[in-house]
């Protein structure tokens, strides 16, 4: 853990966090897709099961810090021993906001895993 910032959790699915649905692959993506659609995020890099999803900008975040909305995270969904298996990890550690925008990414991450769990609840 050299970044300070970094949670233990950012780490992978060994500590960290992940569902498992009985869907398809094809099916668990589209839903994470749709969901993070319907949140305002967008896929700003890779595919629907191995990708980068963001809200706001970056170069706002750095000139305003903090108060700039500025999240993105990793998903993958991948074939798994039990169905598919769902992870969604930090994709940036919030350092560039300060020490509110630390709380926020954390805070955020924490309400997106929770409106997934929903989701495939």
């Amino acid at each position: 853990m050299s970044n300070p910032y970094e949670t233990p959790e950012a780490g992978g699915t060994a500590g960290g966090w992940a569902i498992t649905t009985s869907r398809s692959l094809e099916d668990a993506s589209q839903m994470v897709a749709d969901y993070f659609l319907s949140e305002k995020y967008r896929l700003e890099s890779g595919t629907a099961t191995d990708g980068y999803y963001g809200i706001g900008s970056n170069l706002l975040r750095m000139l305003l810090g903090g108060l700039i909305k500025r999240c993105r995270f990793h998903v993958t969904v991948q074939p798994g021993a039990m169905g598919t298996v769902v992870t969604v990890e930090k994709g940036m550690s919030g350092a560039m906001g300060g020490v509110i925008g630390y709380a926020q990414m954390k805070k955020e991450l924490e309400r997106i895993r929770a409106g997934l769990a929903l989701r495939f609840g």
